[in-house]
Formats: structure tokens, sequence, C-alpha cells
């Protein structure tokens, strides 16, 4: 995909957001602006740090906890990748399916309508962004991984993401993201 062809896709998808936002709740956005510099280009300033971890011969990139679509709808549309959103929430679920087929990617975007923690020992390369406590869900996110599996949360500030305690994984890596004015890491555990 051209680069033309995937800002039109970005900028259809954050109008779709910003359209429906008041329907399902789904982003504190103000308006199409913030939502692009701050949701999609979160999502996006980590792109090809995502692109060097996924592992030799993964085809598919799982989004825990997918809310609006970001990161997974703005990493799809960039890495050209087939991207699973996993959301419980119903409503929000809903509005990604819409995305998916309103922006032509029902090849490419899954929308899978479930809390993650019932998926065991199948994913082998996810991303995270502001799912909640980590502390809270880690045994579940472990689980969900298959052996070998890798989960990339991003998260805030690198002094406080270096202190999350891993009761599960078997390595971590805190990876600062450069760019923009808010300081943001990524956290990779494996399994």
């Amino acid at each position: 995909m051209e680069t033309a062809e995937k800002e039109e896709l970005l900028g259809k998808y954050a109008d779709l957001v910003i359209r429906y936002n008041s329907i399902f709740d789904l982003t504190n956005a103000k308006d199409k602006n913030d939502f692009v510099e701050n949701h999609i280009g979160d999502a996006l300033c980590a792109a090809d740090n995502i692109r060097r971890l996924i592992p030799e011969g993964c085809e598919m990139l799982f989004d825990i906890g997918s809310g609006c679509g970001v990161p997974g709808i703005p990493l799809s549309i960039e890495l050209g990748m087939e991207t699973v959103l996993i959301e419980r929430g119903s409503r929000r679920a809903d509005f990604l399916s819409l995305c998916a087929a309103s922006l032509g990617l029902t090849d490419m975007v899954h929308v899978y309508k479930s809390d993650f923690a019932e998926i065991k020992g199948s994913i082998s390369f996810a991303v995270s962004r502001a799912l909640g406590k980590f502390e809270d869900m880690e045994k579940d996110l472990y689980d969900c991984l298959c052996d070998g599996g890798v989960l990339v949360m991003y998260k805030g500030k690198h002094d406080k993401t270096g202190k999350t305690k891993l009761s599960h994984f078997k390595s971590s890596e805190i990876i600062t993201l450069e760019g923009g004015d808010k300081e943001r890491c990524l956290l990779v555990l494996r399994k």
C-alpha cells in the first residue's frame, strides 16, 4: 500500500471514530486532529519497533483490548499485516466491525468479540495500549500467548514501566520511543 493510500485510510478511520464517538464512547479526543495526533500518531510512532519485534513466520497481529481500534487498525494499515482486534465490549466490537467494513479492510482486519482471558495459548504476537493495570492482568496476558509468544504494551514513562513486577513472563525489555511531546515506551514481554 502506498503512503498516500495509507494516509487516506487513516484519515477516514479518524473521521469514523469522531463521527461515532458519542454513540459508542470511543475516545476522549476532542476532534479529528486530536485523535490523529494523540492516538493514531501514538500508535504509529512505534511501528518500526513493532516491525522488528514480530517473530519470524508470524503472519497475524493481535490487538488486545482494542477499544476504538488503536493501535491495531493504524498498525494493520501501516504494516500491511492481517490483524485481529480483540474487544470484549459489544458496542465497541460492533464499531470495530463497522470500521473494517467502511474502510474496505475486512480481508485484513478481523474483530473477535471476547475477553482476551478466554483465549488460551494461541497468540504469537500481540500489542496493547491503555489496557488497564498490568498486575491485575499479567496471568491472563501470559496465558493467551503461545510458547515463545511476544506481547508489546504501549506504556507511559520509562521510569514507571521499569518498576513493573513480572511474575510469569520469562523476559522483558523496555524500548524508549523517540519523538513526540509525550514520553512513551514499549514494554516487550516474552513467554
